[in-house]
């Protein structure tokens, strides 16, 4: 008899153990009419760039832009969500308080896009006339204890999910891993925490080696990555230093909003005159912010 009391008790603490994960909770959905909209912050649990950074929380950066994650901000609109009914079962849009919606544009092959800015292969950005429509389905494995969003396909059946890429602020296409656990945090009852607030700007790539250009032409450098915090409405100056310094721009002009927030891309543009000789030419770049 003893012995029977023992594994009972033994069973009795595994089950009862089983049933302490923490279930994610599914957002409320907003209604397509927006007569009764219910905002979130959407933040990506399990994944944050640059690696413990914070930079972790969905934002709209604009119509035609990258969709990127940044860090918590105290005041933002670009960081609210809507998670909007559509008429077919399980199916939704997602749409800022700017009333931008979440596209993506396939794939990690495909050719650039030119909106606003530069749309690579294989990333979400945010359009004012986005149809793109996701699901809302619990991760899986180690990650169950969070959500995912993924994409309906055009005939219908479910696809990869939204992933916060590693290397990167923007987001790419997987599924069912670290990348994907998202939590819907209600922005009524949720405050966000700066980790600070002191003005900050870098880069995520601090050299960018060589590149050719062709005879007459001109050429790009390999992407880069601008962050910024706490640098509300101002304009990131470009100055190059070195004789062929003029032969240098940045391939966009860098502004933050009122939030002061910036996660952009950008690329460093080489046009040398006609008739420049064969050679080696280098310079230096400095950002700065100009309030």
């Amino acid at each position: 008899m003893k012995i029977f009391r023992v594994l009972f008790l033994l069973v009795a603490c595994f089950l009862s153990g089983s049933y302490a994960i923490a279930q994610p909770v599914p957002p409320v959905i907003s209604p397509a009419d927006g007569s009764n909209d219910v905002w979130y912050y959407i933040r990506f649990a399990e994944r944050d760039w640059p690696e413990g950074s914070e930079g972790r929380y969905m934002y709209d950066a604009g119509d035609g832009r990258m969709l990127i994650a940044t860090q918590p901000l105290a005041v933002s609109d670009n960081l609210q969500w809507k998670i909007v009914e559509t008429g077919t079962p399980d199916q939704y849009r997602i749409v800022s308080k700017n009333g931008n919606g979440i596209e993506y544009h396939c794939c990690m092959w495909g050719s650039p896009i030119t909106l606003a800015e530069t749309i690579y292969g294989d990333r979400y950005y945010t359009g004012a006339n986005s149809t793109q429509t996701y699901t809302i389905v619990p991760n899986i494995d180690a990650h169950s204890a969070y959500l995912q969003i993924k994409m309906i396909n055009p005939d219908g059946s479910i696809g990869d999910g939204i992933d916060k890429n590693l290397d990167c602020p923007g987001f790419d296409a997987w599924y069912d891993d670290t990348g994907n656990s998202v939590l819907f945090e209600p922005v009524a009852t949720t405050t966000l925490t700066p980790p600070s607030t002191s003005p900050s700007l870098e880069v995520s790539q601090t050299s960018i080696g060589s590149f050719s250009v062709p005879a007459g032409g001109s050429s790009s450098s390999s992407v880069i990555y601008a962050i910024g915090y706490n640098i509300p409405d101002a304009t990131i100056a470009a100055d190059f230093a070195g004789d062929p310094a003029a032969w240098f721009q940045l391939s966009r002009t860098l502004t933050t909003g009122s939030d002061g927030a910036l996660a952009a891309s950008f690329q460093i543009v080489f046009a040398p005159p006609a008739g420049t000789a064969v050679g080696d030419y280098s310079a230096t770049l400095t950002l700065s912010v100009v309030a």
